[in-house]
């Protein structure tokens, strides 16, 4: 899935800091790029718990993206932190690890 990663993407972990091409994505994108992904990442969030990795697919196929663009994956699982630290969604477990953390709406 992820260019240059070495270990199977279940195993995959965001780095904490985001890299200059991501920095550059997110200027790209705008303010306005930015809630779009918001907006698409929380349109596949459920009730029940699901995989961070499976929302965050979702969420980059119906914005157009690619899965193997490694800088967009990673923005969107940091889009999904944030919404997860704001309280929209519930995040379970550690959402730098898309493979084994999951994710599902409050209440």
């Amino acid at each position: 899935m992820l260019r240059g990663v070495e270990y199977s993407d279940e195993e995959y972990v965001v780095p904490l800091v985001a890299s200059m091409d991501e920095a550059r994505l997110a200027l790209q994108l705008g303010p306005a790029g930015l809630r779009a992904i918001d907006a698409n990442l929380v349109r596949h969030v459920e009730h029940r718990a699901q995989k961070v990795l499976r929302v965050v697919a979702a969420a980059i196929s119906a914005g157009a993206f690619s899965m193997g663009d490694e800088p967009c994956f990673e923005l969107h699982v940091r889009r999904l932190i944030g919404l997860a630290e704001r309280g929209v969604v519930v995040g379970l477990g550690n959402l730098r690890r898309p493979g084994f953390s999951e994710v599902c709406l409050p209440g």
